[in-house]
């Protein structure tokens, strides 16, 4: 286009490498080459740095009373940034959850992911509960300590050899079924 003012003026927009750049260019006698260049610059300062992608998994949850204990926790959305270069090493994600309580529903809401950059987050997206995780009643309890109790009377039975007719003597677990010939 042109105005008075600005003179001959071009908007245009490349993707590259899956991220897109906008330019504008004013009051120039060459705007195809001045945006090339203005372009081809941008792309080699800046850089896009993808931290998260959506649906990985970034991170658990502990969730007090409920089972499972950990809950995994997913990126609701890309997280991604665009820097300059020299920053690249430099940005952080950092994983903000939210108190929650049983039973938690998958992609529930937990949080946030947030870029941070210097000590400023520079960008934040939403993460979520990527099981379900139910509250563990006390019955449940009473029932996970019986089983646990039962357990530990099986492996001393057998430990103590009272398991298929084994009984220790002088030391030496015997057969129950073979006598020891004195």
């Amino acid at each position: 286009g042109y105005t008075a003012k600005a003179g001959r003026c071009f908007v245009g927009s490349v993707t590259r490498d899956g991220w897109r750049l906008i330019s504008v260019v004013l009051g120039s006698t060459d705007a195809d080459s001045d945006t090339r260049a203005l372009i081809e610059w941008a792309y080699k300062q800046y850089t896009r740095i993808d931290l998260a992608q959506a649906g990985g998994t970034v991170g658990e949850a502990r969730v007090d009373g409920a089972e499972p204990e950990a809950v995994p926790v997913v990126a609701s959305a890309p997280l991604r940034v665009i820097l300059p270069r020299r920053w690249e090493d430099e940005v952080k994600p950092v994983l903000h959850l939210e108190p929650v309580q049983p039973p938690i529903q998958r992609g529930q809401p937990l949080g946030e992911l947030r870029a941070v950059l210097h000590g400023k987050v520079v960008a934040r997206v939403p993460v979520a509960a990527a099981v379900e995780a139910r509250a563990v009643t006390p019955s449940a309890i009473v029932a996970w300590m019986a089983l646990g109790g039962l357990v530990w009377l099986a492996h001393h039975y057998v430990r103590r050899g009272r398991w298929m007719g084994y009984r220790r003597v002088a030391g030496v677990r015997r057969s129950g079924i073979i006598r020891r010939e004195e």
